[in-house]
C-alpha cells in the first residue's frame, strides 16, 4: 500500500471511486446505453429497409423502362406497318383511279368514233341524196326535147332504180 500512497492515491477513495464508476456504468448501461443502442438498431433497420426498398424501386423502375421501351418499339412497328399498309392502299387506289380514267377515256373515244361514223354515214346519205337529186335534175334537163314524155319517164325510172341499188 505504500506504493499507492507514494503516488498520492488513497485506497478507500479509490474503492469509492471504483464503486461510483460501477454504479454510473450500470445506470448508463441500463438507462442510456440500451435505449441508444436500440434506437441505433431501429435506425439501422430503417436505413437497411429503405435501401432495400430503394433497390426494389430501382428494379421496378428498370423493369418499367424496359416495358416502356418494348411498348414503344411495338407501337413504332405497328405505326410503320400501318404506314406501309396506307402507302400500299393509296398506291392501289391510285392504280384503280388511273385504270378507271383510262377506261373512261377509252369509252369516250369509242363513243366519239361511233358518233363520227354515224355522222359520216348521215353525211354520205345526204351527199348521195343530193347527188341523186342533182343527177335526176340534170338527167331531166338533158333529156327534155330528145325523147317523148313516156320515154323520159322510163329512163328516169331506170336511173332511179340504178341509183337506189348502188346506195
Amino acid at each position: 500500500m505504500n506504493l499507492l500512497e507514494r503516488f498520492g492515491i488513497e485506497p478507500l477513495l479509490l474503492v469509492a471511486q471504483i464503486v461510483n464508476f460501477g454504479i454510473i456504468l450500470f445506470a448508463l448501461q441500463r438507462f442510456v446505453y440500451k435505449p441508444v443502442l436500440s434506437m441505433l438498431k431501429k435506425r439501422k433497420d430503417t436505413i437497411e429497409e429503405s435501401l432495400k426498398q430503394a433497390n426494389e424501386t430501382k428494379k421496378l423502375l428498370e423493369e418499367a423502362e424496359e416495358k416502356q421501351d418494348k411498348i414503344i418499339r411495338k407501337a413504332q412497328e405497328h405505326a410503320a406497318k400501318i404506314l406501309n399498309d396506307v402507302k400500299s392502299q393509296s398506291k392501289e387506289v391510285a392504280l384503280e383511279l388511273e385504270e378507271k380514267a383510262k377506261k373512261q377515256a377509252e369509252r369516250i373515244l369509242e363513243d366519239s368514233r361511233i358518233q363520227i361514223i354515224q355522222e359520216t354515214r348521215e353525211a354520205e346519205k345526204k351527199l348521195a341524196k343530193g347527188i341523186s337529186e342533182m343527177s335526176l335534175s340534170l338527167l331531166e334537163k338533158s333529156l327534155k326535147g330528145l325523147f317523148t314524155k313516156n320515154e323520159e319517164d322510163e329512163i328516169i325510172e331506170r336511173a332511179l332504180k340504178n341509183i337506189k341499188r348502188s346506195n
